[in-house]
């Protein structure tokens, strides 16, 4: 648990084998799409081993992350982009409205409130601040903060990246603080249970009966995932959790052996001002139309095949092992910020489409304008 965070695996392979085990363990897969099923997990294997020859040093994020938190330099900066997070929230709710009192209407974003919650959807950088500001009650307020306003606003995706910015701050500080971790290593995993069972309950509350899928047994029937009879002693509130693992590298299996194209899903995506321009860009031939969701490479692979989806691979590994650079030649705030942003999108890359798109050029541009003008201004 302590070295995870600078292990490459942790980031790049170990998602996509869980992934894999978890689908093997839930659903048929013909012995003629075997291959198609392990397609991704064996070229991202391949491209980590190959980074070794070009990036051999160890990440280094703990000591990186160490030197971060002494590093007080912006400490002034931080409160303000922190009060500008926080003050956007309430803001967020009275534009957008109150989302847990209508929740199917979690994704209407109209208006001046799209610009607000530009700013708001960064509720999940309080928790890597309020561990760097250091005070214990500041952390408790913000983290609280991020987490229920994520609740509220109804982004699953936002929480997870909440979870996902406690997690990796609470084991490094742990770390760094005691070498004795078995106690509170107990007490993070606990977490770790209060965050599924709320990510369920806000995905149930959310979607209701739209999660419940019939099994089709061991054939592909259109409507229907060959799930094994097993998955149905589950609890509804976990067959959720199931399927949103699964269902993205199912998908991709399916688009591989089918070998369909769809370019509008790549263009779709990458012109996020146009999308209604793009008819076709929801339709793909996959078995059940709401769990559309694909992994990273999803979008690439309908684009134009397999060679796309290398690219799109030696791409993120590229702005991967840039961020970790950038954090332990620069270890501040903000450099922790990207990495924390950047390996969480990496980490996801197998469960939804969420690194090319413009939002992360926004936050990149944001950050780095912060940066020089916080550079600037203690330099002063």
């Amino acid at each position: 648990m302590k070295s995870i965070f600078n292990s490459r695996w942790f980031y790049l392979a170990y998602p996509i084998f869980f992934q894999l085990i978890i689908l093997c363990t839930f659903m048929y897969t013909p012995l003629d799409y075997i291959l198609y099923l392990i397609a991704l997990p064996f070229t991202l294997t391949l491209f980590i081993l190959f980074s070794y020859l070009l990036v051999p040093k160890k990440l280094n994020i703990i000591n990186a992350y160490k030197k971060t938190i002494e590093n007080k330099d912006y400490y002034l900066t931080l409160k303000i982009f922190s009060l500008v997070i926080i003050a956007s929230m309430p803001i967020d709710i009275m534009t957008n409205g109150f989302k847990l009192l209508d929740p199917l209407s979690y994704a209407d974003i109209n208006g001046i409130g799209r610009y607000v919650r530009g700013v708001s959807t960064y509720c999940w950088a309080l928790i890597p601040i309020a561990y760097f500001i250091g005070n214990k009650t500041l952390r408790f307020l913000f983290i609280t903060l991020a987490i229920l306003f994520s609740i509220v606003i109804i982004d699953r995706n936002r929480l997870l990246l909440c979870f996902y910015a406690l997690f990796f701050c609470a084991i490094i500080n742990q770390k760094i603080i005691t070498k004795n971790l078995s106690k509170k290593t107990k007490k993070n995993y606990w977490v770790i249970v209060l965050f599924l069972l709320i990510f369920a309950i806000l995905g149930q509350f959310r979607s209701g009966d739209a999660f419940i899928v019939e099994s089709s047994g061991n054939t592909f029937i259109e409507g229907k995932f060959p799930l094994k009879p097993y998955f149905f002693y589950i609890p509804d509130l976990f067959q959720q959790i199931i399927l949103y693992i699964i269902t993205p590298l199912f998908n991709f299996m399916t688009i591989l052996n089918n070998g369909f194209i769809n370019t509008e899903f790549l263009e779709g995506q990458l012109s996020p001002f146009s999308r209604d321009d793009y008819e076709l860009y929801p339709y793909s031939p996959i078995l059940i139309a709401r769990f559309n969701v694909g992994t990273e490479y999803f979008p690439w692979l309908l684009y134009g095949g397999i060679g796309y989806v290398l690219l799109a691979i030696v791409g993120m590994l590229i702005c991967f092992f840039i961020a970790a650079a950038l954090l332990k030649k620069y270890p501040n705030i903000f450099t922790l910020l990207i990495f924390i942003r950047l390996s969480y999108l990496i980490l996801l890359s197998v469960f939804a489409p969420q690194f090319y798109l413009l939002s992360n050029i926004i936050f990149l541009l944001l950050i780095f304008s912060i940066w020089f003008i916080a550079y600037h201004f203690n330099k002063n």
